[in-house]
Formats: C-alpha cells, structure tokens, sequence
C-alpha cells in the first residue's frame, strides 16, 4: 500500500524489524541523508524506539524528521496512505490477507499515483468502504487485482454498486501478475524487475523503483518458470530488452537467471 506514496515522494522503501533497526537500513539511512523518515504503521508494526534510532541515523530530531501513518489494522493504514496522496479518480483494490497481488500491482498503482486499498475475500472491510464512500464524487474506477478465492464476488458487488469495477485475475499468483503485465505494458519495449513470488519484501521495496522508471514487477518460483511465462516470453520476446533480479541466490536460483536469459535468445533466434 505505500508504493504509490513512496513513489509520489520520491522516497525509498526501507525494512525493519518491528523492535530493531537492522545495521544495513541505519547504514542505508546514514547515505541517503533523508529530509524526513515516514513510519508505515502502528507501534506493533515499528516502535517507537525504531523509529528513534531510524532518526539518529539519519542526523535526524525525531519530533521533527519523522512522521508516522497508521491505523488499527492493515486496512486503516492503507486507507491512511490513500488519504495522503490527495484527489484520485481510480483506485486499486487487492487482497490484504496474502501478499502477492499486491506487490504485483504496485509498480502500475505508483505510476499512476493510484492508491492501493485492501479488501478481504469475504467483503470489503470498514475502513475501506469508509474511504470510498466519503470520495463517492470523485471516484470513477476500481481495479480489483485477483480472483474470487482472494478477493469475493460479494466484495466485488459491494465495489461495482459504488463504480465501474474491473477485475484482473488469473489462475495463481504467477498469472494474475502476467495478466497485469499484459494489460498495462501491452506494447514498446518493457524491462521487467523479477522477484520471488515466495516472499514480498524484495518485490515490496522494488516498486518504487519499478513505477519510477515505468518497468512491471514479474513475480518467479525460485527455479522454475511458469507455463503462463513461457509462453508469454515466447510471444514478446521481441520486445523484452532485459531483466533485473532483485535478490540473492536464496530468493531466485542461478538457474532462473539462465532460464530467462535462454528463453530470450532462443525465442529471438528462432523469429530471425
């Protein structure tokens, strides 16, 4: 949910552990010299302590560098960072009860400047109807990523009788994310940022950068590509200039780097 508002900022994503801020982010806070730290989420999620030695390290008052957006529940805290962006016309709605349609969707939502709300798979939650319903003149479409087992088709009705509603889905994980590569960088020259579909920090803090530079984040099995993936690599390979792996060797085995490199030279070779 803060892809879009780390993107309007111009502001990276930094992790920490909710009591301890890890060495690499303080080192990262040090070089980056930030005018000012955004803390996304309650105490539960980053305390108070963290968020003080987030502000020593980057030379920083915490009364006055750091800023802290959160509500009761994830879906409060979403709705909060969708506040901050200001007047929107579309909104993206994605499941808050497991990760990866949401990071698929982030690159898009950033660049767009839509904010991203979450929803359950039995109904949209109050403090996401609350949202909605208090821009009811303003909005003019929802993008609900994933199908009816993450996200309902009673909670879809209750967004359709609030606006036009579109639903981009596919099977699994691996191709709801090709559907919105397919959808929103269906021509030109894309450049994918790859990242586990396992896991969803390194797909989380790639965004920012993703929607920055108007490139899709491409969720992978540690080893293996999916059906859906070869056949797309097969189709557009023509027009894929290359991929970034975000993460080690633990998150996207060697092999996955050689298997897209593979797939690319093999499926060009044969168009020539």
């Amino acid at each position: 949910a803060s892809v879009p508002l780390s993107t309007k900022l111009d502001a990276p994503i930094l992790l920490t552990q909710s009591s301890k801020l890890p060495t690499e982010t303080a080192v990262a806070l040090g070089a980056l010299t930030p005018s000012r730290i955004i803390i996304i989420g309650g105490e539960v999620a980053v305390t108070s302590d963290v968020a003080s030695a987030a502000a020593s390290a980057a030379s920083l008052e915490t009364s006055t560098g750091v800023t802290r957006i959160a509500g009761l529940s994830r879906y409060d805290t979403a709705a909060a960072i969708a506040t901050t962006l200001g007047p929107v016309a579309d909104v993206v709605i994605v499941s808050g009860e497991t990760f990866p349609d949401a990071v698929s969707a982030s690159a898009y939502a950033g660049r767009m400047g839509f904010p991203v709300l979450l929803a359950k798979r039995s109904g949209i939650p109050t403090p996401t109807l609350a949202w909605l319903d208090a821009r009811s003149g303003e909005l003019e479409r929802a993008v609900v990523v994933g199908g009816a087992a993450v996200i309902g088709d009673g909670a879809f009705a209750q967004l359709q009788s609030r606006m036009s509603t579109t639903r981009i889905w596919g099977s699994t994980r691996y191709s709801t994310n090709l559907e919105l590569i397919k959808r929103f960088w269906s021509s030109g020259e894309v450049s994918p940022m790859v990242a586990t579909a396992g896991a969803f920090p390194d797909a989380l803090v790639a965004g920012t950068l993703a929607a920055r530079q108007n490139r899709p984040i491409m969720l992978l099995g540690r080893k293996y590509l999916d059906p859906h993936q070869r056949e797309w690599l097969r189709n557009d390979a023509d027009r894929i200039t290359d991929f970034t792996m975000i993460g080690g060797e633990l998150a996207l085995d060697p092999l996955m780097d050689w298997e897209l490199d593979k797939a690319l030279t093999r499926n060009r070779f044969a168009k020539d």
